[in-house]
Formats: C-alpha cells, structure tokens, sequence
C-alpha cells in the first residue's frame, strides 16, 4: 500500500478551506509555519508523525482519511 502524499496534503487543503480556517491559523494552532503547511498541502515535504496528529485533530478527521482518502 502507498501513500501519494501529494493527494494527501491536497486532502488536508480542502478540508482546511471546507472548515475556513485560512493556511496561516492552521499552521500557528499546529505550531509550524505557514510555508512549511503549505508544502505539506502541495506533497513537497512529508511532516513528522506527531505534526500529521496535530493536523488530523485540529481539522477533527481521522488519520486514514488523510492518507487514503476514506474514514
């Protein structure tokens, strides 16, 4: 199984839009920077385990949603 974390930082995007939380509060309530969410939402970069768990409870969805698309 592998993960195409460009569809995955794309999933976190439109999730992040969906609830309208702009890239910039998301990245202070994560504790990263506004351009290091955003290379995550882009696939550039693959965040730690414990940056993915901040996003996934700050945007109140689960891990395997992020990653595979489905709950």
């Amino acid at each position: 199984m592998n993960i195409i974390y460009q569809k995955a930082g794309g999933r976190i995007a439109a999730c992040r839009r969906q609830m309208n939380i702009k890239q910039k509060e998301l990245a202070f309530q994560v504790g990263i920077s506004n351009i290091y969410l955003s290379n995550i939402e882009n696939g550039r970069v693959i965040p730690s385990l414990q940056v993915f768990v901040d996003i996934c409870l700050a945007l109140e969805k689960t891990p395997d949603y992020f990653l595979f698309g489905k709950i």
